[in-house]
């Protein structure tokens, strides 16, 4: 919850001070629906990804985010016929894989399996999202928006799920050194963004 409102934070940041906030009126029912799932899918993948790290640790977390990449790389190919330097495009997406099955099976690997169904849940939702925003979003409304609003969803749903657990009165006791990674997770993830909107720009002019 407070890594999303970080970033929630961020997008409606973007949403205003690039003057759309207006665009938000003319926002349709059909759109609000689309919305409503992509939120809900940032959120079970936010959750799965945490539930990874709990039971698996950083290294199969972050392999099977590795893993979510191979497959938005592969969904580009199959089913948006991105096939520029399509022979290069392969070559990395077989790299990527190799890291990802090493950094799983590599030295130290716990003997619990619990980390890899939220693990692929959480790669399988990520690539379902990119999807769902490229064919279901993407010139119906502006990105930002689409964005801010969808977060918007997903920090609701992140909240409900903290209440539903019972963990509310447990929040003054969090050590500050978890709120601080928390914070400094949504910093990241929004810098990330921000640095691949200008990649993509640049690439388009």
């Amino acid at each position: 919850a407070i890594k999303t409102l970080i970033i929630l934070l961020f997008s409606w940041y973007a949403v205003f001070s690039r003057g759309v906030q207006k665009q938000i009126a003319s926002v349709s029912y059909e759109s609000i629906i689309d919305l409503v799932l992509l939120g809900a899918l940032i959120s079970g993948g936010l959750i799965s990804y945490h539930a990874t790290i709990k039971n698996g640790g950083v290294t199969r977390a972050t392999a099977t985010e590795r893993i979510g990449s191979v497959l938005i790389l592969l969904s580009g190919i199959v089913v948006f016929k991105q096939e520029d330097n399509l022979i290069l495009s392969l070559i990395g997406i077989m790299l990527i894989a190799a890291g990802a099955i090493i950094m799983i099976t590599g030295k130290g690997r716990t003997q619990k399996s619990k980390w890899l169904l939220p693990g692929l849940i959480s790669a399988v939702i990520v690539v379902i999202s990119v999807v769902f925003v490229k064919k279901e979003l993407i010139g119906k409304l502006n990105s930002y928006i689409a964005l801010a609003l969808a977060l918007t969803v997903a920090l609701l749903i992140s909240l409900i799920a903290v209440f539903i657990r019972g963990i509310t009165s447990g929040i003054g006791r969090v050590p500050a050194s978890e709120i601080m990674f928390a914070i400094l997770s949504g910093i990241c993830f929004c810098l990330s963004v921000s640095l691949g909107e200008k990649a993509l720009s640049f690439n388009h002019d």
